[in-house]
């Protein structure tokens, strides 16, 4: 019940967006085609993902949940990805994660995904563990939060688009 409630909101959240949640879940399964989650970063999917800017992570959030497995192999992870896990990679592909914040897991060193264009993948294990659903909540508030649009002012006043 819980879940239907929290999609239910996260549809109505995205307002004239909402429609763009099956063009997002048709971009994340067509990444199934593609065969190592390494190649994501640079795919077409999450290039089109990114074209409708920061409101396509409320939709992606939506998909994080999304437990069919996709033919996409994760090295990190040693098994094929879900189709969720595919939608948190293209949510960060878009717009940075704090990692730390969402899965109350810090790592400096990401030695275990070395090589790895999507840093995300090293927290699936500590995301799975403590829930997507909590994760999928803790993103969301991320997103609404005060912290987030601090942290993007700042972002553009470093790169000189004040």
């Amino acid at each position: 019940m819980r879940t239907l409630l929290l999609n239910i909101l996260l549809i109505n959240a995205t307002g004239a967006y909402g429609q763009s949640l099956a063009e997002m879940d048709s971009l994340v399964r067509a990444a199934g085609s593609i065969r190592n989650s390494n190649q994501l970063a640079q795919s077409r999917q999450l290039a089109v993902a990114k074209g409708y800017g920061p409101s396509a992570l409320f939709v992606l959030a939506a998909l994080f949940n999304k437990e069919g497995e996709t033919g996409i192999y994760s090295d990190c992870r040693k098994r094929n990805l879900t189709e969720g896990e595919v939608a948190m990679i293209f949510a960060d592909g878009i717009e940075w994660m704090p990692y730390a914040t969402l899965t109350g897991m810090q790592n400096c060193t990401l030695t275990f995904c070395e090589d790895n264009l999507n840093k995300i993948e090293y927290y699936f294990g500590v995301i799975h563990l403590i829930g997507v659903e909590t994760f999928q909540k803790r993103y969301l508030n991320w997103l609404n939060g005060k912290e987030r649009k601090r942290y993007l002012k700042e972002e553009r006043r470093l790169r000189g688009n004040r």
